[in-house]
């Protein structure tokens, strides 16, 4: 059993002006970071319309750039490159693109 320390009011005004809880604060931005999600939306001109959100942890699953009939090297998109960017910290849209045959494929982070 661990006994939890009880902080003075000295120590926690010693701790916010020494940036100690700094790591704390870390942890909690990593934790939040964790829960951005890689969002996929297609828009067939056939009338298909995909609308995928993952959690960017699991983005990897679509290495090589197919998701069901959906091949995006066929639109034009490097899913790898992709992958890249997301691995570099890209946000935001990523990836919009309308073909000549009207689909429409935008990734983006959100």
């Amino acid at each position: 059993m661990s006994k939890r320390k009880r902080l003075s009011f000295e120590e926690k005004l010693l701790e916010a002006l020494t940036g100690t809880n700094e790591k704390k604060e870390e942890q909690t931005l990593k934790k939040k970071k964790s829960f951005r999600m890689l969002r996929i939306d297609v828009k067939s001109d056939d009338g298909d319309d995909v609308n995928l959100k993952i959690p960017l942890e699991f983005a990897r699953v679509f290495k090589g750039g197919k998701i069901g009939r959906v091949n995006f090297s066929d639109k034009g998109i490097d899913f790898d490159a992709v992958l890249e960017m997301i691995d570099a910290g890209a946000d935001g849209e990523l990836v919009n693109v309308t073909s000549s045959d009207g689909d429409i494929v935008k990734i983006y982070i959100k």
